[in-house]
């Protein structure tokens, strides 16, 4: 079999629009319209630590292409719960929409639930940029345990930070301490990769690679979804 390079020319390969990622953001039974062919020498599964100053000046779905793998975000299913028709959506997207306060947070069992309903993408062989989740060290330790049941592990923990931030202390000093304590949670797992929001995804991309190079072990290849 001949394996895809790790390393994609073409940032539209798979989250740029050419995939509809239907698995993720329906659920149920819904497969993506473009699921990998081949298994990565090295699938990497990346989360992005919420920094909220810099997300937004970030191109995700371009690093996703560079790295061959899908863009998750969890911001994108709770849009989809607030918005769908209740016959449409997954069991847990309906237990979510039917316990949403006005305008309200979603409670982290509600969103465990609607991660661990799409096990299938985090199992998936072309990896995962994983946004909006995990927020609490709860949910970083459930996402690593789903992970490990399935002898997979993470490939980097990305926290993104602003330049004037990066220059004057090397950390973001505005990250909550919810966010500040998932940090942490990843900085003790040798995980944490720091970068400029404002660096060329294509950058960011090499900084994951050259951690998944000393991969911590585990199954490296998935499932199609």
């Amino acid at each position: 079999m001949n394996a895809k390079p790790l390393l994609s020319n073409d940032p539209t390969k798979l989250a740029g629009g050419k995939n509809n990622r239907a698995a993720w953001l329906q659920g149920g039974g819904h497969r993506c319209s473009q699921p990998p062919t081949n298994c990565a020498l090295t699938a990497c599964r990346v989360v992005v630590l919420p920094q909220p100053e810099c997300e937004n000046d970030f191109e995700l779905e371009a690093l996703c292409g560079h790295l061959g793998a899908c863009l998750l975000s969890a911001n994108e299913i709770l849009r989809g719960v607030r918005n769908g028709n209740l016959q449409s959506l997954t069991p847990a997207m309906q237990n979510t929409q039917a316990a949403l306060p006005h305008g309200g947070a979603v409670h982290d069992e509600a969103v465990l639930n609607l991660v661990g309903e799409r096990l299938g993408c985090l199992k998936c062989a072309g990896g995962f940029v994983l946004e909006g989740f995990p927020r609490t060290v709860a949910q970083a330790k459930v996402l690593e345990q789903l992970l490990e049941n399935h002898g997979l592990a993470l490939t980097a923990a990305i926290e993104l930070n602003s330049t004037n931030d990066l220059k004057s202390s090397g950390v973001s000093n505005r990250v909550n301490p919810p966010c500040r304590l998932v940090k942490d949670f990843y900085q003790t797992r040798g995980l944490l990769i720091s970068a400029a929001a404002d660096n060329a995804p294509s950058e960011i991309a090499r900084q994951i690679l050259h951690a998944a190079k000393n991969f911590p072990g585990g199954k490296l290849c998935g499932d199609s979804v």
